[in-house]
């Protein structure tokens, strides 16, 4: 398996979500997705298979985008 990192500040981050699709595609398994501005300042979504993703999005939402409001 490819080992793949990505580092998005909380403050790039323009929206986190649940969803089944990247790229257009059905991946027929529940996903997080992230939307965000890149480093080229153009909006970008990266998507992540992760176990119960409704506890992610919580736990992104609390320490990376609501952080950033404070």
């Amino acid at each position: 398996m490819k080992k793949i990192e990505l580092e998005i500040p909380g403050r790039r981050i323009a929206r986190v979500y649940h969803d089944r699709t990247h790229k257009g595609v059905d991946l027929h398994m529940s996903l997080v997705k992230v939307d965000f501005i890149n480093a080229r300042d153009q909006k970008d979504t990266a998507a992540f298979k992760v176990p119960y993703p409704p506890q992610w999005i919580q736990a992104i939402e609390n320490t990376l985008i609501n952080k950033r409001s404070t």
